[in-house]
């Protein structure tokens, strides 16, 4: 029986042509090779779960990249839905170059400058209403949010809308984020939620400018703490081009301009 979510399999499908924009596709055999590859599945066994699964997760693929147009940020993929073939669509290889400066930037951050990025990563995913904690109050409680999920296919239809708080914590760091981190965290997190009063359903995220370790990742997957790790900062940069710069025929990075971008935001 598979473990994956279907959502696990669009990530992991989204993330091959982001590494690699270059990469061509059919969408059954890119869910097969999940399966094998992730669960160990038997060959016979991966493609009959991908043929079941294969209509959830092309909606899915849809969606991410109708959301991407409706944010006007670029999709990693193409999906030509008649025959279910998958092209890369990455950014400039130029600008790609510049992820590695960027992580660097980021390693250093000012962490009040880098608290303050945190509401552009949340807008990326959709979320609306930040508010930045006073550092003095926040008792490890660094950001907070509010996102929209809608249920339905118009408002005729609408089976749910609901309003879901986000409560993050935004640690810059330049190693890897360890258990312990995220167990603090949780309590603290835990402790918060318990103080509102209201009904609205809270979710967790953890943002950090480094790495999760595997026991960090697999605690957040099981107590459903939403991660955002330094490449994927890094990306979103890119992809709003906050403080990139052409000059002349190269590409760079420019902290004074992200700075100005960031405090316009």
């Amino acid at each position: 029986m598979a473990n994956l979510k279907n959502s696990e399999i669009t990530e992991i499908i989204i993330e091959k042509f982001r590494e690699n924009p270059n990469l061509i596709g059919d969408l059954g055999e890119l869910i097969a090779e999940t399966y094998i590859k992730r669960e160990h599945m038997p060959k016979d066994q991966a493609c009959e779960e991908a043929e079941c699964k294969k209509e959830t997760i092309k909606s899915l693929l849809l969606q991410y990249i109708e959301t991407s147009a409706n944010k006007k940020i670029k999709p990693y993929i193409e999906f030509n839905s008649a025959n279910d073939r998958l092209k890369g669509v990455g950014m400039v290889n130029e600008k790609i170059s510049l992820r590695p400066t960027i992580l660097n930037y980021l390693k250093g951050i000012d962490p009040y400058l880098f608290e303050a990025l945190c509401p552009v990563i949340l807008k990326h995913f959709g979320v609306a209403d930040f508010e930045i904690t006073k550092k003095s109050n926040d008792g490890g409680i660094d950001f907070v949010g509010q996102l929209n999920i809608q249920v339905g296919s118009n408002s005729s239809t609408m089976l749910y809308d609901w309003d879901i708080k986000i409560i993050g914590q935004a640690k810059r760091y330049s190693g890897t984020v360890g258990r312990p981190d995220m167990d603090k965290f949780l309590g603290v997190a835990i402790r918060n939620r318990n103080q509102e009063k209201t009904f609205i359903p809270i979710l967790f995220m953890f943002v950090t400018t480094g790495g999760f370790s595997k026991d960090a990742y697999h605690y957040a997957k099981e107590y459903k703490i939403i991660t955002k790790d330094g490449d994927q900062i890094a990306e979103i940069i890119l992809q709003q081009d906050m403080g990139i710069r052409k000059y002349g025929n190269e590409w760079e990075f420019d902290e004074t301009e992200f700075v100005k971008h960031l405090c316009n935001k």
